[in-house]
Formats: structure tokens, sequence, C-alpha cells
């Protein structure tokens, strides 16, 4: 293609593009339709019929390039790359084309598990994407000559650099864990130009895989360097995050407060993962970073400025802060933010009407109502009334919280009906009305359109409200009625659930319905695992019933799961799925609450050694493994386990607890810092959700050990409650004086 020179000598030609109204472009638009909808049969049949029809080479490799998606897309990984693979033949000739199918040829490969050969493709790839920006240099050299002798040029289309290509390619493997090829391929992208920090980043994330911290900080600090901050980067961030979760140590105050110099849409998503991240940890650093750019930049950009209020408002209500300020103002900050959701609305409303009461300020439930509504419209009207109405019960007036929730149920519905009188009967059982909490009850169980599961609650709570209630009569007639919504149940699941409520209530009845209720659930699950016909729902079977088994202390039962199998049916059921390796962390429980110490130690031990159990099955296995240990006084074993469950899975919220004692081995060794560095990693692998008992009590042991055992010492916004602070800090002494001097 020829163009006659502009004023500055030469210009580029434009790309010709094809009219929409062309019938070959109609065509193409109506494939790549079929082929997004995933009507893949009819697409491939589409583009054979064109494929024959037509000897234009562009539309047929844009064919082909379409089959080649849509067989991807399948699955049908070794066919794709075939079908990438022709059109490289086509556009063999043409520097710029060839490059997209021959990354998606390679791509292809891998997906295919065919390694060798994509590792192959890529060094071809490679060695072509070199050559032609050579030849594009070199034509580019000539082009004065060229221009003075003729009077006009031909100018080619650029091709990628090839440290772009590199990159990509990298990237591919990478994403497949081909980490030695990955890092060859950045390696030499970096060689071309050591400018590129998209390569710096994927070096740094097989540094982190690999487990070198140190390297994976640098590599991605200088990736942001180099960057200059611009939106690119914002992928070092998680990466700095985790190589700093890994080692203890924050990131470079320098590197963050560079962040002015990005622009400000950059600054805010950047500061919004950093605190994210540092919040994750347990690092309190997180507030005032938060704080800073919400006071200087919070008014440009709303979405990150909810975001961060939203975060704000979680920590504040999950410490203790007697005077409610910090409460309030994180509470009014969100409901000052725009655009913010009825749940987010309704979470700050409840909690300043909450705060509100208990510091006997004016407040009006019905006027907080009316602003929910008008704001976000009649259907939420319901919602909003009974959640504020639990609020007013949890700032101790019930009495208002009861008329509300009477009020509702007038005129609730479906989801808001139950809830509501569900709350209802909660309330008038603590108020110690329990004549009226059970005929709640008993209108919850009558009602043949709710689910079964919760109408089989309603009654057995209706049985437990009349005991408390003293009224013999109406117990005598609240025993049937529970018997029989229990023979109605046919779901093991539920019918397990509904037995341990029962066996822990203090209903009269409730044992012998509750075993009664256990001996036909375990019959039923029995039944569905030997009549499932893959492995995945028969481990999760085993799993949800050995889970409620445990509860009965059916130790035998739970021990019988595993014993009972033969050698063929266990490695029919074996997986990576947390399903399988939770009903194995049982049956190992169930051998050492039983006393079957040896049993135990056995069973255990082969699957801490086994080369093939997973990073994350160690981390579910080992806090009982650690316990059989413990008691056997075997601590050189012991600690051995938690270097190993740390090393393999250092993020996994059960490795905490290996943490935690590799905390109180450095305290006994007298490093100071280094149980300060594992009580952090404690928070780490936690996260922010320690709702479940075992890790509320893990969160309060990792601020005790990072407070050097000194309870003045930990910080005002600690979320956990002093009580529950001064219980650990007791079973920390006891901890470490069953540790022998010399561990």
């Amino acid at each position: 293609m020829k163009r006659k020179h502009n004023q500055s000598g030469f210009r580029k030609p434009r790309l010709a593009s094809g009219s929409p109204n062309d019938p070959r472009s109609l065509v193409l638009r109506g494939i790549r339709d079929l082929v997004q909808r995933g009507n893949f049969s009819r697409a491939l049949s589409e583009i054979d019929k064109e494929v024959g029809a037509s000897s234009d080479q562009v539309y047929r490799s844009k064919l082909l390039a379409l089959a080649g998606r849509c067989l991807f897309r399948q699955g049908k990984f070794s066919e794709a790359s075939a079908a990438f693979g022709k059109i490289c033949d086509l556009v063999q000739s043409q520097p710029v084309e060839w490059l997209s199918p021959a990354l998606a040829q390679v791509y292809s490969l891998l997906k295919a598990a065919q390694t060798d050969q994509a590792a192959n493709l890529a060094v071809t790839v490679m060695q072509r994407a070199v050559s032609n920006q050579q030849q594009y240099q070199n034509y580019i050299a000539q082009v004065g000559a060229n221009l003075a002798a003729t009077g006009q040029i031909t100018v080619p289309a650029q091709p990628t650099n090839p440290d772009v290509v590199a990159s990509r390619l990298g990237k591919y493997f990478l994403t497949e864990g081909e980490f030695k090829t990955a890092k060859s391929l950045f390696q030499q992208a970096l060689q071309i130009n050591p400018d590129n920090y998209q390569c710096r980043l994927g070096l740094a994330e097989i540094a982190l895989r690999e487990d070198d911290a140190a390297e994976a900080t640098s590599l991605a600090k200088d990736a942001v360097m180099i960057g200059r901050y611009q939106v690119k980067t914002l992928a070092a961030w998680p990466l700095l995050l985790a190589a700093s979760r890994k080692t203890g140590t924050p990131i470079d105050a320098g590197l963050i407060s560079g962040l002015n110099t990005a622009t400000s849409s950059v600054r805010a998503r950047a500061t919004l993962m950093i605190v994210r991240g540092l919040r994750s940890q347990g690092d309190a650093s997180w507030r005032q970073l938060a704080a800073s750019w919400l006071q200087a930049e919070g008014a440009t950009n709303s979405t990150v400025a909810v975001e961060l209020k939203k975060l704000a408002f979680s920590s504040a209500h999950q410490g203790s802060d007697p005077g409610f300020t910090y409460q309030l103002q994180a509470s009014k900050d969100l409901l000052d933010s725009p655009n913010i959701s009825p749940l987010e609305w309704l979470s700050a409303t409840k909690q300043t009407l909450r705060i509100s009461l208990i510091k006997n300020q004016a407040v009006d439930p019905s006027a907080l109502i009316l602003e929910g509504v008008n704001r976000y419209g009649k259907p939420f009207e319901a919602t909003f009334t009974q959640s504020l109405a639990m609020a007013c019960k949890r700032g101790g007036r019930a009495d208002i919280a009861q008329s509300y929730l009477q009020q509702n149920l007038a005129k609730a519905t479906g989801d808001s009906w139950r809830r509501t009188l569900w709350s209802l009967a909660k309330l008038q059982s603590n108020q110690g009305d329990h004549v009226g909490a059970s005929a709640s009850y008993w209108t919850y169980a009558q009602n043949e359109s709710q689910p079964h599961r919760f109408r089989a609650y309603a009654l057995m709570r209706y049985a437990l409200e009349l005991f408390q209630a003293q009224q013999p009569q109406l117990i005598e007639q609240a025993a049937p009625q529970v018997q029989s919504a229990l023979a109605q149940i046919q779901d093991y699941e539920v019918l397990l659930d509904v037995a341990r409520q029962l066996r822990f209530s203090q209903f009269k009845q409730g044992k012998e319905l509750a075993e009664n209720a256990y001996q036909r659930g375990k019959q039923m699950a029995l039944q569905a695992f030997d009549a499932a016909g893959h492995p995945s729902p028969a481990v999760t079977i085993l799993f949800k019933f050995s889970r409620r088994a445990f509860d009965f202390h059916k130790n035998d039962d739970i021990i019988a799961t595993w014993t009972q199998l033969d050698d063929a049916k266990r490695q029919w059921l074996w997986s990576t799925n947390s399903a399988y390796w939770n009903w194995q962390e049982l049956v190992l429980r169930a051998y050492l609450a039983s006393g079957q110490t040896e049993q135990a130690d056995g069973f255990g031990g082969a699957l801490m050694k086994d080369p093939a159990t997973p990073a994350e099955a160690l981390a579910i296995l080992g806090p009982t493994y650690l316990d059989l240990k413990q008691q056997q006084g075997d601590f050189t074993t012991m600690f051995s386990v938690c270097e190993r469950v740390t090393h393999a899975a250092p993020g996994n919220e059960r490795t905490a607890i290996a943490y935690y004692w590799l905390a109180l081995r450095a305290w006994k060794r007298g490093k100071k810092s280094q149980t300060n560095e594992f009580a952090q990693r404690m928070l780490a692998a936690l996260g922010k959700d320690c709702s479940l008992y075992w890790k509320g009590s893990v969160q309060a042991s990792a601020y005790c050990l990072k407070a050097g055992l000194d309870l003045t010492q930990i910080p005002a916004h600690c979320p956990v409650a002093s009580k529950k602070l001064q219980e650990r800090l007791l079973e920390i002494q006891n901890d470490l004086a069953g540790l022998p001097n010399s561990v």
C-alpha cells in the first residue's frame, strides 16, 4: 500500500475497515454472537460452511480465529491449538497479524497440558518477534533515503516489541503454574527492556510462590518505581501486601508516600488496596492511612470513600468502645455518604439507634423507618421495621422492640413475616413471657408455607417454652407434636441438625427424642452414602454425618465411617476437596477423643507425612494432630509439624494455631520480636471475620502475644473484649508452663 507523504514527509496508512453492511462482516458478527451465547455446534457449522466457500485468506483467518475461540471455550484445547496453528500458516508472511493466533496457540497448548510443545513454540514465537522487530528497525533506518530517492514510501505496521511478547507469554506460563519457563521469559524480556515493570511483577509473583518474600518485595517495589505509580502498577500492591504478610514486616512507608505523585484515581485505588490488606493483617496503621485520604481526597472519589467508610464502620462495631464515640462517628460518616445500598444504610442506622437508646438520647424509630422508605422504597419497609425493632432490643428497650414487631406482623409477608415472628418469639422468651413465646412458635410451626426445617425448629422451641412456662398438661401435648414433626423429615441433614438442637436443649423428653432422631438420621445418611454415584457428594455426606455424630459424642460411629471402607472405596473417595479432609480430621479427632491415641497417631501421622496430602489439608489436620503431640509430650514432632504447616499453607485460617505454638516457643526462648512476628501472622491468617468461637480465641491470643503478655499495651481499638483477653492470657500462661525450658 502506497501513500503520498504529507508536510512531515510521510504518514501511516489507515487500515481498511469493513462496512457494517458488508455481507462477510454480518456473517462474522453473527458467528461471534453464537459463540458468545455458547451455541458452539451451530457456530462451528457456520464456520465450516464459510471456510469451504471462500478463498480470501484474511476472511478465512478470521473464521478460524472464531473456531479456535469456540473450541477453547468448550475445553477442547488441543483442537483449539490446531485451529490457531492454521491461522498462523495463513498469515505467516504478515509481521503483525501472526502474533495473536501464535499466542493463542501457545496458551491452548498449555491448557491442554502439552507444556513441552508450548515451551518450544514460545521459543519460536520469541525468535520471530525479535526478527520482525529488527527488520522493522532496519526499514525505518532507510526511510530518509527512500523518501529522498522516490518522493514516496511504504510505511509498514510496527510489530509488537519483543519484551511485550515475552511478558505476555510469561503470564500464560505463570497462570498455568509453569514457573521455570515463566521466569525465563520474564528475564528475557528484562534483558530486552530493563524498564518492563510488568515482567518484574511476574517475577515477584513467582518469588512469592517460591516463598522468597524478600525478593518478591524488591521486585514489586522496583515495578512501582519504574512504572512511576501508573495504573498498571496497581497489581504490585497485592504482591507487596502478601510479602509483608509472610515476613511480618510493614510495607516501605516511603513507597506508600510516593503515591502522592500518582494520579488521584490511581492513588485512591491503591489506598483502598493497601487499607484492606493492612486491615486483614491486623495492622492498625490502616486507620490513619484511610483517615488521611478521606480528609484530603474523599470528596473527589465517592466510590472509594464509601468503601473506606464501610471498613471503618465494620471495624468500629467489632471492637470495644465504652463511650461509643468512634462507633457513632463511623455510623454518621457512612450515612452521610451518597449511593450507599439499603443494607449499608440499615446497618449504620441500626447502630445509631442502638447507641442512642443506650445513651438515653431522644430518637424516633418511626422517623428512621420513614427515612429509609423514602430513600429506598416501600418494599423495604417490613425489613427496616423488623431490623430496627431488634436494634431497640439491643439498646435495652425491649418494650419498644415488641411494639414494632407486633405492628410488623400485621403487614409483613414471606421472609419478613418469618423473621419478624421468630424475633418476637425470642424476645418474648427473653422477657420471661414463655406462654406468649410458645404461642408465637406454634403459629410459625402451623404455617405450611415456611420451610420444613424451620417449622421443625419452631415445634421444638414451642415445647421448650411450654416447659419453661411450667404447664405440664401442655408439655405432654407438645412431645407428640415434636415427634410427629421429626417423623416427617426425610432429609438426613435437616434431621441431624434438629436432633442436635434437641440434644442441647433443656426439654425433659428432648434427650430421648434427640437420640431417636440421630439414629434415624444416621441410617438415612449412610443410605445416601451407599447410593452416591460420585465421590464428591459421597464424601460430603460422610463429613456432614460425622460432624453431627461428634456433637453426640458418637466417636465409634465416626471411626466406623473410615474403618468399614475397603481400600478401593477409600481410593475412590480420596480428593483434594476440603470436605474430604474435614471428614478425615473428624476421624482423627474421634480417635483422640475416645482415648485411642495409638490409632490416632498412626492415622494422623500417615496423613501428615504423606507427600500427596495437599497443603490446605495439612492446615485442616494440623490443630488436632498438634493436640495429640502435646498430650504425648512429643514437642519435637509438634514443632516440626508447626513449621511444616506454616510453610505449606501460610495463609490458611487454621494455620494460625501453628503460628500460635511457634510464638510460644519464641517467647520461651526469649525472642520477643519473633513472638510479635508470629502473632502478626496469626492475625493475618485469621482474617477479619473472627466470629467463630475458636477464631475469636486465637485472635485474642494473638493480641496478648503482640502486647508482650501485658494487657495494658493492647491498642484501644482492639476488636476483642477485655474479658476475652484476660481469659486467653491465662490460657497462654498455662500453655507456656507446659512447654519444657529446652524447647
